[in-house]
């Protein structure tokens, strides 16, 4: 199956680099929360999973939007491994800046933003799942 996974690098909840556990903070907000097993980085999760669907090699990375065109200095860039078993492609979309966010839906709240992290760069995240999906689909 086509595969596509989009991940924010200041994500509080699962944090891009990955962790040994629960990170501190969801354990400040549910103290009772049971232990979260570990969790590989968001890149290490791309390469296991693209290797299991018997991509090729990972190609050059393709920037989404730049930071200079965000306030905040956020910006995307996707990472994609092409020739997956049966013709799809895997491909990792990084949002530079941005925490546990969809792209293109606004955090209008300091306290939803500290909890989540910062939102993500002026990106609609329906069209990009759309795009994915609908050239890696059967028809």
């Amino acid at each position: 199956l086509p595969w596509l996974l989009v991940h924010g690098t200041e994500d509080p909840i699962v944090p891009f680099a990955g962790s040994a556990s629960a990170p501190a903070r969801r354990k400040l907000l549910k103290p009772s929360a049971p232990p979260t097993p570990p969790t590989r980085s968001a890149m290490e999760s791309f390469r296991f999973w693209a290797d299991r669907a018997g991509c090729g090699p990972l190609g050059p990375s393709e920037a989404l939007s730049r930071p200079e065109g965000d306030e905040r200095g956020r910006w995307a860039e996707a990472f994609t491994r092409a020739d997956c078993a049966g013709g799809q492609i895997s491909r990792l979309v990084v949002l530079h800046g941005s925490g546990h966010v969809f792209p293109g839906l606004p955090i209008e709240s300091q306290l939803v933003e500290r909890i989540v992290g910062p939102g993500a760069p002026e990106l609609d995240g329906g069209a990009l799942v759309w795009a994915h999906f609908e050239r890696n689909l059967p028809r």
